[in-house]
């Protein structure tokens, strides 16, 4: 049986409160599943398919718990999408930053500019190669939560 998104949505809302917000010693803020955390199995496999290549890593927890979000908030599948969009940060020093905190970012980056070439500028390729990434996140949670519901049925 398909999922609808009226189950999706429930299940996003459940795993999204297993995440927090929460800072280090050092004063930079984070995202991270509670350490009360009562999810099951299904949240941890999520997390993991959702990271790929970067385990651990602050932004994919942040970009998860974000695709949660706009799913439970969301009318639909497209408006998911969109909310995601306009997570993209317009600080170039975030923008940055994410660029800086893992080398292997910069594929998201090359593909922008193999895509849209001298038609952007610096900061524009930055937040279109971020924005990259959050939709690849989200595709990857909605994915899972949609086998976590038809698993269930």
């Amino acid at each position: 049986m398909n999922a609808t998104w009226e189950q999706i949505q429930t299940l996003a809302d459940q795993y999204a409160k297993e995440f927090e917000t929460t800072t280090r010693d050092d004063g930079t803020t984070y995202t991270r599943r509670r350490e009360d955390c009562r999810a099951e199995d299904a949240l941890q496999a999520l997390c993991f398919k959702a990271h790929g290549e970067y385990l651990p890593d602050d932004y994919r927890y942040d970009y998860i718990w974000g695709a949660l979000n706009a799913i439970t908030m969301t009318d639909d599948e497209d408006e998911a999408h969109e909310s995601v969009e306009q997570d993209v940060t317009a600080l170039t020093h975030d923008l940055t930053a994410w660029l800086h905190s893992d080398v292997r970012r910069v594929w998201y980056l090359s593909e922008t500019i193999d895509e849209f070439g001298g038609g952007l500028d610096g900061f524009q390729l930055l937040a279109v190669a971020q924005g990259t990434e959050r939709r690849e996140v989200l595709a990857s949670v909605l994915e899972s939560l949609r086998e976590t519901v038809e698993d269930a049925d």
